[in-house]
């Protein structure tokens, strides 16, 4: 019986063990994930939108045409009105390896800035730079085909970066290395992992310039502010102004009647 016992004793460290180790785990890669974060139900329907796209497309992989149905970034097209190719990009991915790359370094991302700043000033967070980062590659490279998180995964990192940068001089520098080598892998590989011919630069540039923009915005009162801070937040603030009120009427004058010849 006291062999019984303790072999039980054994199986239930054994469990405990592997329990905290899972934890351990989804709180490395998922710091704070719940159902209560806007992030994870963004993710749920890209995930859901690649699965009606592949069914739409009868293919492991949606095509282009797809694509284009559901909302790509194409300049053309969004010449005629159809505005929400501004959003709706975000929500398509070329690829199932596209899709879980993208969203698991965003999502890895995402929760620490939702944690730190709330979901509502997070949403304005995503969501504007995806605005601003496909404006500006419409406008850039208006005859590329574009999907992918990419825009708002470099405005999530612009926000980081601002954030990092504003408290540089007050941390340690095992943390300096870290928060460096955490933006920098997560940039390099968001970078590689869009779609098209070409990587969207312009897109990841705007997206990024909009995070940075609006994270200096939520922190323009903290006391002891570096000298450079007002530089970096007006200028910021000024590119993506200019990216939202001249983008659209270009785009709209440039290409009036083209979209009927790519349908």
């Amino acid at each position: 019986m006291a062999s019984s016992d303790g072999s039980d004793v054994e199986t239930q460290s054994l469990l405990n063990s592997g329990d905290r180790t899972l934890r351990s785990w989804k709180d490395t890669v998922f710091p704070g994930i719940s159902w209560d974060k806007s992030i994870v139900w963004i993710t749920v329907a890209q995930i859901i939108m690649y699965i009606i796209s592949c069914v739409l497309s009868r293919s492991y992989e949606p095509n282009e045409r797809t694509l284009m149905l559901l909302g790509a970034a194409y300049a053309p097209a969004f010449s005629n009105f159809q505005l929400w190719r501004v959003v709706t990009p975000l929500f398509l991915h070329a690829t199932i390896l596209h899709l879980v790359l993208n969203l698991v370094f965003i999502l890895h991302i995402s929760l620490r800035l939702e944690e730190r700043y709330g979901t509502k000033k997070f949403l304005v967070t995503y969501f504007l730079s995806a605005i601003v980062g496909n404006l500006l590659s419409m406008l850039m490279q208006p005859w590329a085909l574009s999907v992918g998180a990419s825009t708002a995964g470099f405005g999530i990192i612009g926000g980081m970066a601002a954030e990092v940068s504003v408290v540089w001089c007050k941390l340690s520098e095992e943390l300096k290395r870290i928060y460096s080598m955490d933006i920098c892998i997560l940039a390099v590989l968001i970078y590689f992992l869009s779609f098209g011919r070409t990587v969207d630069t312009f897109g990841h540039l705007g997206g990024f310039l909009a995070g940075v923009a609006l994270v200096c915005y939520y922190n323009k009162e903290i006391e002891d502010l570096p000298k450079w801070f007002r530089v970096l937040f007006y200028g910021c603030s000024a590119l993506c102004a200019t990216i939202l009120v001249v983008s659209p009427p270009l785009l709209l004058l440039r290409y009036p009647y083209r979209v009927a010849a790519t349908s």
